[in-house]
């Protein structure tokens, strides 16, 4: 809430990034330590008041589209998980990949999404940097309600198209944004436009293969819109 903003010192990150988008400012990102911060805090009640709470789709969609395009009889050869959070998206796709690999900025979010005995090996690392550093490359990238902490995502896509295998798939989710390439929301989360991803995709060899309208999460009572979208090599 607003009010519990307003006892953090004036040098918080939430606090900063929450007044700046009250204030309708955009810049191209939250400033440094927030999201870490936020998900730190929020990580013992983070399954529960999503999924009770917030009625959380998100997952469920993104390992639909993985649970068509894979199989158990021919899994992906690895699923990297961008924002892993608390492992949510594991527990639903586990049999379509040989391999799972979870980033994630929070060390507490980590934590829990370890003592699911899925992932392979885990990451405490901002998700672009992961994808500049790391050597290997992913036959599946997922970022599941991650780039809602980002505004300007061309480091992000220009990183996956780094890392995508030739023949791989990169599922991601938005907040559906109208008009400007992105846009500080006041919840403290970004939303993109459709035609902002489709031209960051083209720039870097990529295409938007599919992209649909979702319900992501409540927020106030009502549904956030989504667009949920699949990215391939040109």
């Amino acid at each position: 809430t607003w009010a519990g903003i307003q006892e953090l010192p004036s040098d918080s990150p939430s606090r900063v990034h929450i007044q700046q988008a009250l204030a309708n400012k955009n810049p191209s990102a939250p400033p440094e330590g927030y999201v870490s911060e936020l998900f730190d805090e929020y990580a013992e009640r983070f399954d529960s008041h999503l999924v009770e709470v917030l009625s959380y789709q998100a997952p469920k969609l993104v390992a639909a589209v993985i649970n068509n395009r894979y199989s158990e009889e021919e899994p992906a050869s690895e699923l990297l998980d961008l924002g892993v959070g608390t492992g949510l998206l594991a527990d639903l796709v586990s049999e379509r990949t040989k391999r799972m690999i979870g980033v994630d900025i929070s060390e507490k979010m980590l934590k829990l999404a370890e003592d699911k005995n899925l992932y392979q090996e885990l990451h405490c690392q901002d998700i672009v940097q992961f994808l500049e550093q790391s050597e290997q490359n992913f036959q599946l990238i997922v970022a599941t309600d991650t780039l809602v902490y980002f505004g300007d995502l061309s480091p992000f896509i220009k990183g996956v198209a780094l890392r995508l295998k030739a023949s791989g798939h990169c599922v991601l989710t938005v907040e559906k944004g109208v008009g400007e390439d992105y846009q500080l929301h006041f919840s403290g989360r970004y939303r993109h436009s459709f035609d902002y991803i489709q031209h960051l995709a083209w720039e870097h060899g990529l295409w938007v293969s599919r992209a649909t309208q979702i319900n992501l999460r409540k927020g106030g009572g009502d549904w956030v819109q989504g667009l949920i979208m699949v990215l391939e090599h040109q």
